[in-house]
């Protein structure tokens, strides 16, 4: 399968190579420039138990790749993963200022490029309800009613043992 991650984070990088070294392409975007290098350069930008060798291993097979350009990943992925933060602010609620920004140029992407019945899957930590009301319409919005497919998938990792979990 060929697939996309939004987000080279704890969650989104730890996802990409665990898919990867299960031989899935893997189309990592993030805009942070001095993490893709690292990752680039087979180089984990944290710590995570027994991913640093798989990193070598699916980077230099081919199997992921990382991308500082969201069209290049939606033309050459049939799905993509959203697995950007969602901090608390002051009052304790949660920040989707990432996550709503990964979908408005995720659809966009998706639209420009033409792209017929892409997935779109939720990793990020979201509150029940949120993809519905607050993801959905955005989709619906930007792409229309019937050009993609929209899935959660519930973060679960524990920092330190995600491979391992």
């Amino acid at each position: 399968m060929k697939l996309g991650i939004i987000g080279a984070g704890y969650v989104g990088l730890t996802t990409g190579i665990c898919l990867a070294n299960l031989n899935h392409k893997i189309i990592i975007y993030d805009n942070n420039n001095e993490k893709n290098e690292k990752i680039k350069n087979k180089k984990m930008p944290f710590y995570e138990k027994g991913l640093q060798p798989i990193l070598e291993k699916t980077i230099s097979s081919g199997n992921l790749e990382v991308t500082d350009n969201v069209d290049y990943m939606v033309k050459n992925t049939n799905g993509s993963f959203v697995c950007v933060g969602t901090p608390t602010k002051e009052n304790n609620s949660i920040d989707l200022s990432q996550v709503l920004d990964a979908i408005k140029s995720l659809a966009q992407s998706i639209k420009n490029n033409q792209k017929k019945d892409y997935v779109i899957i939720i990793r990020s930590t979201v509150i029940p309800n949120t993809t519905k009301q607050k993801i959905l319409p955005i989709l619906q919005e930007i792409i229309g009613k019937t050009s993609f497919r929209l899935c959660v998938i519930p973060e679960f990792l524990r920092e330190g043992q995600a491979f391992e979990d």
